[in-house]
């Protein structure tokens, strides 16, 4: 904005003299002397009048009043992202534009250029803000789940050593000799020899306590796939953190989802999560082809389809890949100059005409 400032006599007097209001509508104008004589009044001035006195004060090259309109229109598009366009009043059918208004005298508003530089300063301001809000939220919950963790660990460690301690306090086996013996109501083991640990296979001094904490936190093998008995159900058990042989993910294959990205989603999905974002949306729909977008769109109401509509022209660039929309018809692109606001284009009938950027569209079909 501050480079258009400076090189567009249109950018300059704007960023000074006009306000957006969506409910305001300003004739155009046509004189370049409307304000030769007598007091400059922003209540009754054309746009085009209120721009002449500007460059003549400014000592700036005024354009005419032919391209004026279009340029103007144009750069408050394309480069504010300002939602105006051509209006005819009731009653007198002069041309308006739409969304703009002459500021008033003596009415304390800021410059465009001071607007956008607090907005700026505004959101920087506020990142920072959130990045320090997001920090301490984040060390706060990382603590408490900590916490949480910590004294969930102590307390199952607790109950598995008294556990343990009761256990080898009541059994037949000595924690400190063990001796393994048969179970006295085994039936099945009458015939079975009872085996003694030599001195030199047994390995002294074992620490029951210790033996169940490793056990209980010792994390498996990494190729490890943990079995499931007949007792209990496949999702109470879990697979280690190493991927599965490809020989079991084929199994497998037919138990897993298909994950949720833009090549698997709906169009209508895809309108949806980007419909606030005007850019990404007109670049979504100029993206996708026209029978596509027509069926999807013929349930819309006309306030959505003029949201659409709006997103697709601030996203589009003129080129000779795409027709375009001309006073509500559809017309071919014959010639788009790299700079020129000026674009040649070819009418349903055959005509060629040279008409201005800003009062094309995209053809969307809708």
């Amino acid at each position: 904005w501050e480079s258009a400032i400076r090189t567009d006599s249109i950018a300059a007097w704007v960023n000074e003299h006009v306000v957006y209001e969506e409910t305001a509508a300003t004739q155009i104008g046509s004189d370049r002397e409307e304000w030769g004589s007598g007091d400059y009044d922003p209540t009754i001035s054309t746009l085009f009048g209120s721009y002449s006195l500007y460059c003549r004060k400014s000592g700036l090259q005024a354009k005419g009043k032919n391209n004026f309109s279009g340029d103007l229109v144009e750069l408050c598009q394309q480069v504010l992202g300002w939602e105006v366009d051509y209006h005819r009043k009731s009653g007198t059918g002069k041309r308006c534009i739409k969304g703009l208004r002459l500021k008033f005298t003596g009415e304390q508003h800021l410059s465009i250029e001071e607007e956008l530089s607090k907005f700026s300063k505004e959101q920087q301001f506020s990142v920072k803000e959130d990045l320090q809000t997001v920090t301490k939220e984040q060390e706060f919950s990382i603590k408490e789940e900590l916490s949480t963790v910590t004294k969930e660990q102590n307390s199952s460690i607790k109950e598995d050593l008294s556990a343990v301690t009761k256990d080898c306090q009541h059994s037949d086996l000595n924690c400190d000799n063990p001796e393994p013996k048969l179970d006295k109501h085994c039936d099945s083991c009458d015939n079975l020899p009872i085996q003694k640990f030599s001195q030199e296979s047994h390995q002294p001094n074992v620490n029951c306590e210790e033996q169940v904490i490793n056990e209980k936190f010792s994390p498996p093998s990494c190729h490890e796939v943990v079995q499931s008995d007949p007792g209990r159900g496949f999702g109470d058990f879990e697979r280690s953190s190493q991927q599965v042989t490809q020989g079991s993910s084929q199994e497998s294959g037919e138990n897993q989802t298909i994950p949720n990205t833009p090549e698997t989603q709906t169009l209508q999905q895809r309108i949806v999560e980007v419909w606030d974002n005007k850019y990404e949306l007109g670049k979504l729909v100029l993206a996708v082809s026209e029978s596509e977008l027509i069926a999807e769109t013929a349930n819309y109401t006309p306030e959505q389809i003029k949201h659409i509509k709006e997103a697709a022209n601030r996203a589009w660039k003129v080129g000779l890949n795409r027709d375009a929309e001309y006073n509500g018809e559809r017309v071919e692109i014959m010639e788009a100059r790299s700079g020129s606001r000026e674009v040649r284009v070819r009418t349903q009938g055959g005509s060629l005409l040279k008409v201005k950027r800003g009062n094309l569209r995209p053809w969307l079909g809708l």
